[in-house]
């Protein structure tokens, strides 16, 4: 049971959102040593922060998939835990689902054209889609998790410093990188990527903190990169616990990712055709954001499976 904390309350409205990223896995249990300075004292270059962190990680980390997900959430003062999992794949392939006692609760996902979620405990019940074409032409969402964030957030983004409006500054043990851009609805937004100024070893996060603005200089969202470990197939860092906020909602989300595997080797065109389509799922209606309107009903409906075969 979810002590009466219902999904659709810890997912209200929101604006847009960002989330953060960089994990991995070790079972090292030895003492961080101390973190020596980086990169120095002076002013870094927005495309140094850009080529020797953010897109290295990004380069190095093409596919994540995580089979042992937990996610606690807190919302109106009320927590739930729930367990999933979650696949995702550079540019856009993602999918994260959520189970309750073995049994399926949400389903948020995207492919190249479109993304989509579904959550049991909505009223009513109803798997929601939307293009990113129509997505582009300012429809608004009432769900504030958008799988391309948290692509960004997991450290899988790569970013154009030649295009970008990007501004480095200093502030002691940190590095702030700040971004001003539009969101994918086309709206004025600033985002601020956290990076500790030192080598960051152990199980310390090089890139600490990803934070969204909106036009008024207004928080909508932060994720905080609490721990990270190595991935020991590639040796790179990915984000193991991360801490989701949104102010405004009063909600938090906090995950922890086990059970990874960093550019999966197992990978076909098979598996990523069942993987990153939406899905049919008994009894319950497709709606589509774009339209305002409810999809026909298919021919027939597949039961949607609980697991990846």
């Amino acid at each position: 049971m979810m002590r009466g904390v219902r999904l659709s309350r810890l997912f209200g409205p929101c604006t847009l959102l960002a989330l953060c990223g960089c994990l991995g896995i070790s079972n090292n249990t030895k003492p961080t040593p101390p973190p020596a300075a980086w990169p120095s004292t002076e002013v870094p270059k927005p495309d140094q922060l850009i080529r020797n962190v953010l897109n290295k990680n990004a380069d190095a980390v093409r596919a994540l998939d995580v089979r042992d997900l937990s996610m606690d959430i807190t919302a109106d003062g009320q927590s739930v835990g729930v367990d999933g999992d979650l696949y995702c794949q550079q540019p856009r392939n993602f999918r994260m689902r959520a189970k309750v006692m073995g049994s399926p609760r949400s389903d948020i996902g995207s492919n190249e054209q479109e993304f989509w979620y579904w959550i049991k405990d909505n009223k009513p019940p109803d798997l929601y889609h939307c293009s990113y074409a129509e997505l582009a032409r300012g429809v608004r969402l009432p769900f504030p998790v958008q799988p391309e964030w948290v692509m960004e957030a997991l450290g899988m983004a790569n970013y154009d410093a030649s295009r970008g409006n990007f501004s480095v500054e200093v502030k002691g043990r940190i590095i702030e990188l700040t971004e001003r851009t539009v969101s994918p609805q086309n709206q004025q937004i600033t985002k601020v990527i956290v990076f500790n100024n030192f080598n960051a070893n152990g199980n310390l996060p090089q890139v600490a903190a990803y934070r969204v603005y909106d036009s008024s200089n207004k928080l909508i969202c932060q994720a905080t990169i609490d721990r990270v470990q190595r991935d020991p197939a590639s040796g790179v860092s990915v984000p193991q616990k991360i801490l989701l906020e949104w102010p405004v909602q009063k909600l938090k989300l906090r995950l922890t990712l086990d059970g990874i595997q960093v550019n999966n080797p197992e990978t076909d065109v098979a598996r990523n055709s069942r993987l990153f389509t939406r899905p049919a799922i008994d009894n319950v209606r497709s709606f589509d954001l774009a339209r305002g309107n409810y999809d026909a009903p298919p021919t027939s409906l597949r039961r949607m499976s609980g697991g990846v075969r």
